[in-house]
């Protein structure tokens, strides 16, 4: 049983799969985050409807980030476990 785990870390670290799945993953994050600024902000700016930017929640936007910041280092340390093996 151990062997086949074994073997799976290997793989994992041999074809850099977690690292893509990284990159993958953070972009997902970043784009949600870019795009519920633009959606929100920067278009009601650009086009005078400043009265929309009343009925935003910072909280959304501090969830994403915490978000975005709590999924980064989960990753970072599972791939830091996984290079040690």
């Amino acid at each position: 049983m151990f062997n086949d785990l074994d073997d799976f870390t290997l793989f994992l670290i041999e074809k850099n799969i977690l690292s893509r799945a990284t990159s993958f993953v953070i972009g997902g994050l970043i784009t949600e985050i870019v795009k519920k600024i633009a959606n929100e902000l920067i278009n009601p700016v650009s086009k005078g409807e400043i009265n929309k930017l009343k009925k935003i929640y910072i909280f959304d936007y501090l969830n994403l980030i915490f978000n975005f910041i709590l999924t980064s280092y989960i990753l970072f340390k599972l791939n830091k476990l996984i290079e040690k093996k």
